[in-house]
């Protein structure tokens, strides 16, 4: 009877924040962490957990307010990021929107039979079978290579140089038959979005700015194109954090905002009672359903995206979190520290001290700070103004020209003929710039006598590009890595001037 009572007592806690709840439309509503029933402290337990994990944002709301809003610099408020797989989140629900609509059919449809002028290869009885909701559910069966590891996703990427991605996808032979198992596959998503976008006579884009973004009140947002014009159904999609918290307030809410129903409720609630084990993947606790990864044991569900770019939805304790950032993490751990901030079904007495101290720690993330550098040895006024031509390498670079002082800039030459100026900085001052890929934060600094080391911050997109040249006489050995899609190469160049 105590479990009953306790679970009964919960519910109507919910319930009664669901009847209160500030609905952000027009804007977030902020209140102090004590006042929802969490605690400062234990929050700033949560920032701490970001910084230590290279989170670019963390934004928690309860019953419908901000209680926590932070931005690690360079990234701030005001900037869109990328917000990566968790893209396939909001094509799923577009999908749902647009059953409901009656512009798609139901989901069990096959998708041969939604592919309308497409002529699919490799069709056999189990594609045949294959439904628009295996497509969302990442039970496709489709041959598809993509783990979410830090491995190589070789299908994906050949899917990214195709020059028809949707008819890509389309021609894959299958693996298993439709229902069979879990196997996460972006190129699904780009067979949803691409479904949606013939059905509706409109890109997922244009449909999603009319029948979700805009009620909503989210007003702006970035979507990238595949070179077909498809809007991209498994990543691309940049937006502000508070309106990643606004879709997560609506999953929270089961598809209602402002006494309307816009999503259905039995759609949002799939994914409250997914059943797909999400094996292979991040493991047997995780489940699968509508684009949404659900932890049952924690009651979490969560919309995740690479480098881990998070809506999280937490439903007994009516709590949306947002995290956006440049790593992977371990979703449990996130989970502990964020889950230990909620205190209470009331709210707390006020804590002032607390909450100066959370407003100090929120001020000083603001500032990046500086790497740990060394004072430019003498070996750099020797190799400042040097060309080095590289040696065969997979980036395709024949040589580069380090300037290095008042204009500290490198001049790279493509094997291709074009050419590139990365500007580096001065000590203490990056470079910032605005480019395609939105702001670009660039240092360059002595990690030893003979060792220079190159950070590109891509801000919006949540990555990091590192460069390590070690220099030895004529000869330079140089190292690169991208937190942005896991690319790394190393060459040797020697010095031709």
């Amino acid at each position: 009877m105590r479990n009953f009572w306790g679970t009964l007592a919960g519910f109507v806690f919910v319930a009664a924040a669901q009847a209160d709840t500030a609905w952000p439309t027009q804007g977030w509503s902020t209140a102090t962490p004590e006042s929802q029933g969490m605690s400062s402290p234990a929050l700033q337990s949560l920032l701490d957990f970001g910084q230590a994990n290279q989170a670019d944002s963390v934004l928690v709301t309860r019953h419908g307010r901000i209680v926590l809003e932070a931005y690690y610099g360079p990234y701030e408020a005001g900037q869109l990021h990328a917000i990566n797989s968790a893209t396939k989140t909001v094509t799923s629900a577009l999908v749902g929107l647009a059953v409901a609509q009656g512009l798609l059919p139901p989901a069990e449809t096959p998708v041969v039979e939604l592919m309308r002028g497409r002529t699919p290869a490799n069709l056999d009885a189990r594609k045949q079978a294959m439904q628009l909701q295996h497509l969302l559910d990442m039970d496709s069966g489709i041959a598809w290579i993509e783990p979410l590891a830090d491995a190589v996703p070789e299908t994906a990427l050949k899917m990214y140089a195709s020059r028809d991605w949707v008819q890509f996808v389309l021609d894959q032979p299958m693996a298993q038959a439709p229902g069979a198992g879990f196997n996460y596959n972006s190129g699904n998503s780009q067979l949803a979005s691409a479904i949606l976008a013939q059905a509706a006579g409109m890109t997922t884009e244009d449909y999603a700015a009319k029948q979700l973004f805009a009620p909503l009140g989210i007003t702006q947002w970035r979507w990238r194109k595949d070179p077909g014009g498809t809007s991209t159904g498994g990543f691309g999609l940049y937006l502000h954090p508070r309106d990643m918290a606004r879709l997560g307030l609506l999953q929270l809410r089961h598809g209602e905002w402002e006494g309307r129903q816009l999503l259905p409720r039995a759609w949002v609630d799939r994914a409250f009672a997914a059943s797909l084990p999400m094996t292979p993947g991040p493991g047997a606790d995780f489940r699968y359903a509508n684009g949404w990864w659900t932890l049952p044991a924690r009651g979490a569900f969560m919309a995740v995206g690479f480098n881990r770019q998070l809506i999280v939805v937490l439903p007994r304790e009516d709590v949306v979190a947002v995290l956006t950032g440049r790593r992977h993490y371990d979703l449990g751990a996130m989970l502990d520290v964020l889950q230990r901030a909620v205190r209470s079904e009331q709210a707390l007495a006020e804590d002032p001290a607390a909450a100066q101290a959370l407003a100090t720690k929120v001020r000083a993330l603001a500032t990046e700070p500086e790497p740990v550098a060394l004072p430019p040895p003498a070996l750099a006024q020797r190799v400042s103004g040097r060309t080095w031509k590289a040696d065969p390498n997979r980036m395709g670079i024949a040589q580069f020209t380090l300037r290095l002082g008042e204009r500290n800039e490198c001049e790279i030459v493509t094997a291709s003929g074009g050419t590139e100026v990365l500007p580096l900085g001065q000590p203490g001052q990056p470079a910032r710039t605005q480019g395609a890929r939105g702001l670009t934060v660039t240092r360059a600094f002595w990690t030893g006598e003979s060792t220079l080391a190159v950070q590109v911050r891509y801000v919006n997109e949540g990555g990091v590009a590192s460069w390590v040249l070690r220099f030895d006489g004529d000869r330079v050995e140089v190292a690169f890595s991208s937190t942005v899609n896991g690319f790394a190469a190393k060459f040797a160049a020697q010095a031709v001037d």
